[in-house]
């Protein structure tokens, strides 16, 4: 939503740009708000038979029409990563420091705080002895009231345990990898907006990284669908990040063995040579 692109280069591949973009937010439903825009208009524009969602980051890994023969012959409705079922019960509290569940993310009621302002001309040690006490309080209330993790630049949210939610052990929270292939019926699925889809975008709405878990609760509660267990997109994670490593030219004969159809996450400013080293594996073999 914020770099805009010029057409005309996309028009002569027989490619698309949207004409349309919301501000979209680290861990806001405004990611999932963006997908299921995307989608309508696939929906109504093109004649397709399956969707691959990449992010800016990804490459591939093997030749495209390989992947393309790969989709035409696959009988499952989709490709995503295995899911967790995230339950309602919240790790225990430990009354030294914050322990985070996946159901910190899905089951708080979420708001959004203004960032601290520099402006306000607190000087920097009363700023950290004010955050020091706030996290010494933070883990002795965090089954009722959570202070959600942000990256660099997002505003810090405030979660407070809700006492209601749509989930049960007929319909249940499911938490999966955000990028994910399926096919033109699933895509059909996110799009219709029943009741329950309506409730569940207000719930979501209110949550924290909704993008991992609004798309795959509504599929894998729906049991029509058969989905193989495996995005098929090669990351590298280093225990307790909360995003994938960004490969290296080291990297690329593993991602090369994977199989996969993408790798992410690369960066011509990290590592350019990573590229050029796929481009060799992918169009020529090891």
């Amino acid at each position: 939503s914020a770099t805009p692109l010029d057409p005309r280069p996309f028009r002569e591949l027989d490619g698309h740009v949207l004409p349309f973009s919301v501000p979209v937010e680290w861990g806001g439903m405004s990611i999932v708000d963006m997908n299921l825009r995307s989608f309508r208009w696939i929906l109504e524009h093109l004649d397709f038979e399956w969707v691959v969602l990449l992010s800016g980051q990804d490459y591939p890994l093997r030749p495209l029409p390989d992947i393309e023969e790969s989709l035409l012959s696959a009988t499952h409705d989709g490709l995503m990563e295995e899911p967790a079922e995230v339950g309602n019960r919240i790790v225990r509290p430990d009354r030294r420091r914050i322990r985070y569940g996946f159901a910190f993310r899905y089951f708080y009621r979420y708001y959004t705080l203004p960032s601290w302002p520099a402006s306000l001309g607190v000087p920097p040690r009363v700023r950290r002895s004010l955050s020091d006490a706030l996290w010494k309080v933070l883990p002795r209330a965090q089954g009722l009231v959570f202070l959600h993790p942000m990256p660099a630049g997002a505003r810090p949210r405030l979660g407070f345990r809700r006492l209601r939610t749509p989930f049960n052990s007929e319909f249940r929270c499911y938490k999966a990898s955000p990028w994910f292939t399926l096919r033109r019926r699933a895509i059909e699925r996110l799009t219709t907006m029943g009741p329950r889809e309506r409730e569940l975008w207000r719930y979501y709405s209110r949550t924290v990284i909704p993008d991992e878990s609004f798309f795959q609760t509504i599929l894998f509660n729906d049991r029509t669908f058969r989905f193989h267990p495996d995005n098929m997109v090669f990351s590298t994670w280093r225990p307790g990040s909360g995003s994938p490593e960004v490969l290296t030219r080291e990297d690329v004969p593993e991602a090369a063995r994977s199989g996969k159809h993408f790798a992410r996450k690369l960066d011509i400013e990290v590592d350019a040579s990573a590229l050029d080293e796929l481009d060799r594996y992918v169009f020529s073999g090891p």
